[in-house]
């Protein structure tokens, strides 16, 4: 790896030599983000080579330059102009097994929270990094991945130290060399790969292929146009990162289930064009439901589903019936629907509404009830597709606003998420896991059953008392609520007057003594025979008729 690889996010130009049909020519070869690479021959001469408005094709073109060799791959030739579709850094006479892709914001995603320390040695860092390394199949082969990480701290000056890390993923296949097709699709793998994880359109840094004879890597560059250098600043932007992969040893199942299914082929990575898309609210609208539309379709296919059927000559008896008694006088009008009557037939395929009801049986009633994308969220979003679809008024529930439908949109990219995560092998409890964690403005403002997702994700306690409660005190004007907890029979039971006492604190001059409300408490608590006393922030008290109500800060003293 080196400063002068070619990079998918910079905007290079690079003077260089080469010979063409026999004749020596230079010129300046171009790349930069969202743009095909090009070479302008600044020395072109007619004489020695005529310009013809049709294309010449060369397979290779060997370029000298001061910083290097470049190796230029399927050109199209247009006179003074050439357009490679690869182009390598150094000569390209080798065969390679291995690709090795970065991506802006991999090692925000990979970001594992050490620190740099400084000490009488200089500047440090200790690399405690998760690592993994899977194989998996595609297609007919086998392939290794696994994530590289380096970093490299210079000396600049009294206190002043220049540190550069990076993270790649590296992709080997162990029973073939590989293409530059190839490299490019397993690349395209990778970054879609990372972009439904993180819930972001991530773009390409660099890649390279590496040479099999002397392990050397050399960067490719080709036309990718999608570029977004800084797609976030935090790992709380991200949907899912890569350490929580590593907690739940998911990187195996995740590896597997991505690169055997697929859907993640020819469907999710409509994820991407979703999250990068920045044009019409009403085709971005449209995106969302026909993304819907075509997961449905596939299950419905995948299972046999015919849809609903109807006896068709019944239906069309009790149409003729109900034209004759409402339309006696209309003898033209009877013709005419009587003739629409008979071009009924039932449709082979299923309605959309049919296949996305099929479909959801599939999923559990607590993910339902969690994401809560209701039938008239369905039936809006739809609305809206086929309206935009067939240039119609877009009719919304306020007028000249969309607040409604962006939060219904929003959840319903929800819905979207949590059905490629299934795929990818994560399990409901992950899966709101990872709503919990995230700051993601699409999720925060998805109006999703938070309730429901403590529950499922398991990170606040659901604790069912022992007996009723004032709703009007709790959780209303209660700050801190008192719990006692006897471990013999698991009961709970509110420590009213202890409860009251926090409310003043530490307002009140008696109780200001007190560092912590902890203190309090344990010196205000009627029976000092306790075990435990903790602190929880979040918790659920569920009484017997089924109601839950959070309290956001709870005290539980505990009795064996």
């Amino acid at each position: 790896m080196s400063k002068r690889d070619i990079c998918f996010s910079t905007e290079q130009s690079i003077e260089i030599r080469f010979e063409l049909d026999g004749v020596q020519l230079s010129g300046t070869l171009k790349t930069a983000h969202n743009n095909m690479a090009v070479v302008t021959v600044s020395d072109f001469d007619t004489n020695k080579m005529p310009f013809t408005s049709k294309v010449d094709k060369k397979n290779l073109i060997e370029c000298e330059s001061t910083q290097g060799k470049y190796t230029l791959l399927n050109c199209d030739c247009y006179g003074e102009t050439i357009y490679p579709e690869y182009v390598v850094k150094g000569t390209y006479d080798f065969t390679f097994d291995t690709v090795v892709v970065s991506i802006h914001g991999l090692s925000t995603w990979f970001n594992n929270n050490s620190r740099y320390e400084l000490d009488e040695c200089g500047l440090a860092k200790k690399f405690d990094l998760d690592k993994f390394c899977e194989v998996v199949t595609y297609g007919q082969h086998k392939y290794e991945i696994q994530n590289k990480h380096s970093c490299v701290i210079s000396h600049k000056g009294e206190k002043n130290y220049l540190v550069s890390e990076k993270d790649t993923i590296q992709i080997k296949c162990l029973s073939k060399t590989l293409s530059l097709d190839e490299a490019k699709h397993l690349a395209w793998k990778i970054k879609i790969l990372v972009s439904i994880l993180s819930g972001e359109a991530l773009s390409f840094e660099n890649i390279w292929i590496v040479n099999n004879s002397t392990k050397q890597y050399n960067s490719i560059y080709y036309s990718d146009f999608t570029y977004l250098k800084e797609p976030f600043s935090s790992r709380f932007d991200l949907f899912c990162t890569a350490r929580y992969l590593f907690s739940e040893n998911l990187w195996e199942t995740v590896l597997t289930n991505f690169f055997e299914n697929d859907h993640f082929e020819k469907l999710w990575p409509q994820l991407y064009s979703i999250f990068s898309y920045e044009g019409s609210w009403h085709f971005d609208f449209m995106n969302h439901v026909i993304l819907l539309d075509r997961y449905c379709s596939l299950i419905a296919d995948k299972r046999n589903f015919k849809g609903l059927k109807w006896d068709n000559e019944a239906l069309k008896l009790q149409l003729e019936q109900e034209i004759e008694l409402f339309a006696k006088n209309g003898t033209d009008k009877r013709k005419t629907v009587k003739h629409i009557i008979s071009h009924i037939k039932a449709s082979k395929i299923p309605p959309f509404k049919q296949k996305y009801e099929f479909t959801m049986n599939f999923i559990s009633n607590d993910v339902k009830e969690m994401i809560a994308f209701k039938e008239d969220d369905f039936d809006l979003m739809k609305a809206i597709r086929d309206q935009a679809a067939h240039g119609s008024e877009v009719k919304t529930k306020e007028s000249k606003s969309i607040s409604y439908e962006v939060i219904v949109k929003n959840r319903l990219l929800v819905l979207l998420m949590y059905l490629s995560f299934n795929e990818l092998g994560f399990k409901q409890q992950h899966f709101a896991v990872c709503l919990d964690r995230t700051l993601k403005k699409f999720v925060r403002s998805a109006n999703f059953n938070k309730k429901e997702k403590d529950r499922l994700a398991g990170n606040v306690p659901f604790i069912p008392l022992s007996h009723d409660f004032n709703k009007d005190k709790y959780p209303r004007s209660r700050f801190y609520v008192v719990l006692k907890h006897n471990r013999k029979d698991n009961s709970y039971y509110i420590d009213d007057p202890v409860s009251a006492l926090t409310d003043s604190w530490p307002a009140s001059k008696e109780l200001k003594k007190y560092k912590d409300v902890k203190e309090l408490v344990k010196d205000k608590v009627e029976d000092k025979d306790f075990s435990d006393c903790e602190f929880v922030n979040r918790v659920y008290l569920c009484v017997g008729n089924g109601d839950e109500y959070l309290c956001n800060a709870v005290i539980i003293i505990s009795y064996n």
